[in-house]
């Protein structure tokens, strides 16, 4: 029955050549003007602090995609391990929301199909177990390959540049010459590779022992492989990193699975697809500042920030915009925020970033989490933002158990409705 209702609310590709001006909209000004995000090829960035909002502004915007026929992939908060956008799949009831919904928007609250998908680690295994139907239905296991590991190595590994230049020249000789087939290629393989390459080069054995321990993280054996998750226009696909126990581990993951989606897309993308990925406390991924420089995870970050810096630049081209948010005005790399054409700004305390846009202090201090400060690189104006259809998690509802049990006690109100 449940399933029946949710496929009633799948988007058919006839039904998104429609034109749905409130459901698109992402808020309304003070004088009642219907506010858009531009259809274009743009970057988006949301900042503010914790609690203003910002969560449910990226759900809104990816509502809004995903109406426009957009694929929508995100990458929930690594280190913090949340896993929200399972929500997703139940229709809006939050008081408040709905009476925003229906008074200024004229919009009916609806489920959004959300599937999230993880690693296959001992804590998801465990978590399956347990599966009454519910679990299996929005839980799916990733698969990552060993060939796909191999070329994550060269992408993702942290190292100086000495080191990456030897884990670059060794992926070369590997995969051009070695093993010219990708199937065929092992971790094993390219690491017997890589200890050839490095004995005339004086590379240490803390290089390999790093290598070693990314690719035993890395080695999935799930079902789904992300190149058929982004041919999959019927859902939200999210990634999250919940089953991982270890935050630097969770880290690795992030930056992997980003990795992946940039690289596999441009092979995937017919002419006219987009790809709106989003990404979760970026300020973390390609920090500004120093306080977001964690001790056992800089060597990643300072890798990471590379590689978006470089994606940010040249994702237009290749149908890809990010939606990015992170707790400050200025904490996320100014190369990457440079790439960002439309800015959301929500609640915060200073005043440089009040001065710099000309708003006043004491109302962006104050900003009530409705609202937003938009910058659509013409003007800046303060809107109401339109609340998300689907449902939202609520405070403290950030577990994979959280939304299974709130899930099955939708399903059974909605069988004796």
């Amino acid at each position: 029955m449940m399933s029946q209702y949710l496929d009633r609310f799948v988007i058919e590709p006839e039904e998104i050549k429609i034109d749905w001006p409130k459901t698109h909209a992402v808020g309304i000004t003070k004088g009642g003007n219907f506010v858009y995000v531009s259809a274009d090829m743009i970057h988006r960035y949301i900042s503010g602090q914790t609690n203003t909002g910002k969560t449910t502004l990226a759900q809104t915007l990816m509502e809004v995609d995903f109406l426009r026929g957009r694929k929508i992939v995100e990458i929930e908060p690594a280190l913090e391990a949340k896993n929200e956008r399972g929500f997703m799949n139940m229709p809006n009831n939050d008081e408040n929301m709905l009476e925003v919904l229906n008074k200024y928007f004229h919009v009916e609250p609806r489920p959004f199909r959300a599937i999230i998908y993880s690693p296959v680690t001992r804590k998801y295994r465990a978590f399956m177990k347990n599966d009454e139907g519910i679990r299996s239905k929005f839980y799916k296991p990733l698969k990552i390959t060993e060939p796909d590991v191999v070329d994550l190595l060269k992408s993702i590994f942290p190292g100086g540049s000495i080191e990456r230049l030897i884990v670059k020249k060794a992926h070369k000789l590997y995969t051009e010459e070695i093993e010219p087939k990708r199937k065929n290629r092992t971790i094993e393989g390219f690491l017997e590779t890589f200890q050839e390459v490095g004995k005339n080069a004086n590379f240490s054995s803390f290089t390999l022992m790093k290598l070693e321990y990314i690719a035993s993280i890395l080695h999935s054996d799930g079902k789904y492989k992300i190149d058929e998750i982004l041919q999959k226009k019927d859902e939200i696909s999210v990634f999250t990193f919940s089953f991982i126990p270890d935050p630097l581990d969770r880290y690795i993951w992030a930056m992997a699975v980003l990795n992946i989606i940039y690289d596999r897309w441009e092979d995937i993308k017919r002419r006219d697809d987009v790809l709106s990925f989003f990404v979760a406390d970026a300020h973390l991924l390609a920090p500004k500042k120093k306080k977001d420089m964690i001790d056992t995870l800089v060597r990643y970050q300072e890798r990471m920030k590379q590689n978006l810096q470089v994606y940010a630049r040249i994702s237009r081209g290749k149908g890809l915009v990010w939606t990015l948010d992170s707790q400050e005005y200025d904490d996320l790399d100014d190369v990457v925020v440079a790439q960002c054409q439309e800015r959301f700004v929500k609640r915060m305390r200073s005043r440089e970033v009040a001065e710099k846009l000309k708003i006043d202090y004491k109302e962006l201090k104050r900003l009530h989490p409705k609202f937003a400060f938009f910058d659509d690189g013409y003007m800046i104006k303060k809107i109401l933002i339109r609340p998300p259809m689907s449902r939202k998690a609520r405070s403290g509802e950030f577990l994979p158990i959280h939304f299974v049990k709130e899930y099955e006690r939708w399903e059974n109100e909605e069988a004796n409705y």
